[in-house]
């Protein structure tokens, strides 16, 4: 069924290693082996497949496999190796006749899932009797993902196995029955990271009842027509969440928000409908391309005592000409602040330098440092980094002058 013509091989994408072809195995095997994790062995061409199962195996089956394309997909997905760990299926559309379902119950099929850890089926249509039955043969799955997918009917979502060993699920943009989306998320109740984002099953008229999330520690939500039922139905079936990331939110009222270390709330409009918890524990605030006003930056500061890293890149409706010291809280643990492409004045940068005396990075425009900067009050600036498109350092002694 495969020739050995390799001449239009799979390309291998690495964060720093991009080829389209394959002539040296052995000098592309070092590259992956210093950092694996980011190695995808595409295959677009059947023609492709048995080299690529070689350069797999150079990688002692750490790389992923990527299948692209429905002809590939059906001639290929059987003949996968029995000790696969990572694979990915991208095409238009994948119908039941890509597996056969009678085979899935054969030995050779069965142990092809079993060994599988991380499964990515993007931007597919995808009966989701066949979405289950892929489920029932991947007992090991750590790692789901599907992205923008849309997945057809759900008459046998009762079927849906438990994923007791999956950590890592990934629904965003996607398009679930909600009746599948709910058996999904009682399957996947061990996860430890969950990302929802613009997921069109997030119904805003509906009363949740989810199980609990006991594992989660990350979450990622981005629906603006969404409202807080489902937010805050979830923050309190997840007592150990420490990461929380909401995008082109409006507003949610939650209390179970205590434990978080890190809160992502960028491309937001944060007006009065936002209520946070004493935030103690925080030491990451991102609040980037958002628009607030200057209270919400004061009292959100003030709740947390421990922050570390501060993101106000592309921000609108604070920092405003009179914008004083006495408005900022000590931001005694402060190390890091993120200013780029937002206006700020003499009183603001003046503030967060005095109140934050252990800030040691500053991502800005120079130029608005240099205008925003009063050597007479600011002083030695000898422990700040201004990182800008030099990544000027300013060394002990140097003062902004």
């Amino acid at each position: 069924m495969f020739t050995s013509d390799v001449r239009n091989c799979s390309a291998i994408r690495n964060k720093a290693l991009s080829v389209n072809t394959i002539s040296n195995l052995n000098s592309l095997t070092a590259v992956q082996r210093q950092d694996t994790s980011f190695d995808v062995i595409e295959v677009k061409e059947v023609a492709e497949f048995e080299q690529a199962l070689v350069s797999l195996k150079k990688t002692e089956m750490k790389a992923t496999l990527e299948l692209i394309g429905q002809e590939v997909i059906y001639e290929t997905l059987k003949a996968l190796p029995p000790d696969i760990q990572h694979l990915k299926l991208s095409a238009s559309a994948l119908s039941e006749d890509v597996f056969n379902l009678k085979q899935l119950a054969t030995p050779n099929l069965i142990r092809n899932f079993k060994e599988l850890k991380s499964l990515a089926i993007n931007e597919t249509l995808l009966p989701a009797s066949l979405f289950i039955a892929i489920l029932a043969n991947t007992p090991n799955l750590t790692s789901l993902t599907l992205d923008s997918c849309n997945v057809q009917s759900a008459t046998e979502y009762k079927k849906l196995s438990l994923l007791e060993k999956l950590e890592d699920l990934s629904l965003n943009d996607s398009q679930l029955p909600a009746e599948l989306f709910g058996a999904l998320l009682e399957s996947a109740c061990k996860v430890r990271k969950l990302s929802l984002k613009d997921c069109n099953a997030l119904n805003a008229e509906k009363e949740w009842k989810l199980p609990c999330f006991e594992q989660l520690e990350d979450l990622s939500l981005c629906h603006p027509q969404l409202g807080g039922g489902f937010l805050r139905a979830l923050l309190i079936c997840a007592p150990n969440l420490t990461s929380l990331k909401l995008n082109h939110w409006n507003g949610f009222n939650a209390a179970s928000t205590s434990e978080l270390t890190s809160l992502d709330l960028s491309s937001s409009s944060i007006l009065g409908r936002w209520v946070l918890p004493p935030l103690k524990k925080l030491i990451s605030l991102n609040l980037s391309h958002s628009s607030f006003p200057d209270s919400f930056l004061t009292k959100i500061l003030a709740s947390a005592p421990d922050l570390t890293n501060l993101y106000l890149s592309e921000c609108r409706g604070f920092a405003r000409q009179g914008f004083t010291i006495a408005k900022l809280p000590p931001l005694k643990k402060l190390a890091f602040l993120k200013l780029r492409g937002t206006e700020f004045s003499k009183a603001f940068f003046k503030a967060i330098l005095t109140s934050a005396p252990k800030l040691t990075a500053l991502d800005a425009e120079w130029q608005r440092v240099v205008n925003a900067a009063d050597p007479s009050e600011l002083g030695n600036l000898e422990k700040l980094v201004v990182l800008k498109s030099a990544k000027l350092h300013i060394t002990p002694g140097t003062t902004l002058a």
